[in-house]
Formats: structure tokens, C-alpha cells, sequence
């Protein structure tokens, strides 16, 4: 009886574990989905909220999700945000002109690293918000800590990554094969380090859409693993097909599987120069 008993534990405690995902639900809805309207047509980009020490709100991204030469793409951006327990889901349109009076577009000086700052919290679940109407309203805005950011000397090589964001540009829009809202995963692992430019390299392809959203690294921790913000998707980098001999002359750059990665230190400049 008293094996009968160990056995059944043995097994509740395995099924229940297969229901379970190995990634914190809180990293889970970190990603969000950024459109921007440009005439008839709209640019799409991801990104995460992030508060700071000072309780301030960001959206985090890639500069160049926001900015062409500098200039804003557009005049709104909406953000669309992973939904909650409930399955209910947050929609905010920011008015990008407001928030540039505002001084709170802050682009990296040298690096493809943006943030926004969106509002501040007031009180515990609590949010106020800057030129941002919300579609639609759950009472649920997720923000990462500025404690889950990891910096460039933290990351190792060789440890497991997982890519967020919302690469748009892949399947097939007549007949979707994914939910173009929701975000999708890629696992990799870190494959290399940049000294020269203090950028990360992993082995996840990057699609367009995939820029500005937020990387994670798994790295050891006690007996179990910890998650960690390391820095934002930027670009992929392509193998240039021209160098194989048997092809004519020019230049047709295809996705090597590689892509670039901002480190989260780029970040934390941001936020010591502005707060």
C-alpha cells in the first residue's frame, strides 16, 4: 500500500509538470505587438514595457522600428499587448507627436535602442499614462522590472535564449497559420559576443517584425534556472549568396539563422542619462 501510494504521488507530480512551461508566465506576456499606420500601409515592430527605479513606464524597442533617418515613421503606434489570465487583452494607442513634446522619445546615442517614456505608476497596480488612448481596456498592463534586465558581461555563451516578438512578416496572410496578435518564441542558444560593438549574437533567425523584442537568457541558478532580460532583437544577419561560385554576379542576401542583439546595458544608459 505504502508503494501504491509513493508510485501514484510520483506520477500526479510528472503529469502536472507537463502542463507547466519551463519560462516564468510573467516573462511569458512581456512582448508586445507595435504597428505603426504609414499612409495605407503599416510598420510593424516589437518591444516590452519596462518600469524604472524611478517608477516611470517604457516601452523598450529598436530604434529603428520608430525612427527612419531619424525621423518618426508615423504619427501613432499602437500597442498591442499579450492577453492575461482571463484571455483579455489590452489595445493602447499612443499619440507619437504628444509624447515627442514631451521629450520622451529617447533614442541610444550611437545604439539601435529606443525607449518611450509612456506614464508612471501611481500606486500598486496603479498606472498613469501619456498620450495613450486605450481601444481596449482590461485593467492589465504587464511592465518588467528594471531588475530582470542582464548585462553584457553576465551573458555566456552556450546558454539557452529564447527570441519574443511578432514576426510578421513570415506565413501566409490570406489563409494565417498563426495569430498575427500573439506572440511567438524561438529557443536558441548565445552564439557569439560582439566585443568591439558590446552586441550579442544568437543562433535564432530574426524576421521583420521581430525587431525591438525582448531576448531572454536561461543560465543556471542553484539548482534550478533563472530568466533574464539580455537585450533587444535589432537585425539578422544575411549570407550573401553571391560568394558561391556557381551563381551569377550580384548580391541576394538570405537569412542566415543568426541574428543581433542590443545588449540591455544599452538600456540602463538610456534611463542613467534620463533620470
Amino acid at each position: 500500500m505504502y508503494r501504491t501510494i509513493i508510485l501514484f504521488l510520483l506520477f500526479y507530480q510528472s503529469s502536472q509538470s507537463q502542463t507547466e512551461s519551463i519560462i516564468p508566465q510573467s516573462h511569458l506576456t512581456l512582448p508586445a505587438l507595435i504597428e505603426i499606420p504609414i499612409g495605407t500601409d503599416t510598420s510593424y515592430g516589437s518591444g516590452f514595457i519596462m518600469s524604472s527605479p524611478k517608477m516611470n513606464l517604457y516601452l523598450v524597442t529598436a530604434a529603428h522600428v520608430l525612427l527612419d533617418k531619424g525621423r518618426l515613421r508615423g504619427t501613432s503606434l499602437f500597442l498591442t499587448l499579450p492577453p492575461d489570465s482571463a484571455n483579455k487583452q489590452d489595445i493602447i494607442r499612443l499619440d507619437l507627436a504628444c509624447l515627442l513634446s514631451m521629450h520622451a522619445l529617447l533614442p541610444h546615442k550611437s545604439a539601435d535602442v529606443l525607449l518611450i517614456r509612456i506614464g508612471i505608476v501611481t500606486a500598486p497596480k496603479k498606472r498613469e499614462l501619456y498620450c495613450a488612448f486605450f481601444i481596449t481596456e482590461s485593467d492589465y498592463l504587464h511592465a518588467a522590472a528594471y531588475q530582470l534586465l542582464q548585462s553584457y558581461q553576465d551573458v555566456a555563451i552556450g546558454n539557452d535564449v529564447y527570441m519574443y516578438g511578432y514576426p510578421t512578416s513570415i506565413g501566409l496572410r490570406p489563409n494565417p497559420q498563426f495569430d498575427y496578435k500573439l506572440p511567438l518564441l524561438r529557443k536558441g542558444i548565445i552564439a557569439g559576443k560582439f566585443k568591439s560593438k558590446q552586441t550579442i549574437i544568437t543562433d535564432c533567425p530574426s524576421y521583420q517584425g521581430n525587431s525591438g523584442g525582448p531576448v531572454i537568457q536561461a543560465s543556471p541558478f542553484g539548482l534550478g534556472l533563472k530568466f533574464k532580460i539580455i537585450g533587444v532583437v535589432t537585425e539578422f544577419i544575411p549570407f550573401d549568396e553571391s560568394r558561391v561560385n556557381r551563381l551569377p554576379p550580384g548580391v541576394l542576401n538570405t537569412n542566415s539563422g543568426y541574428a543581433v542583439i542590443e545588449s540591455a546595458d544599452r538600456i540602463l544608459e538610456i534611463l542613467k542619462e534620463n533620470e
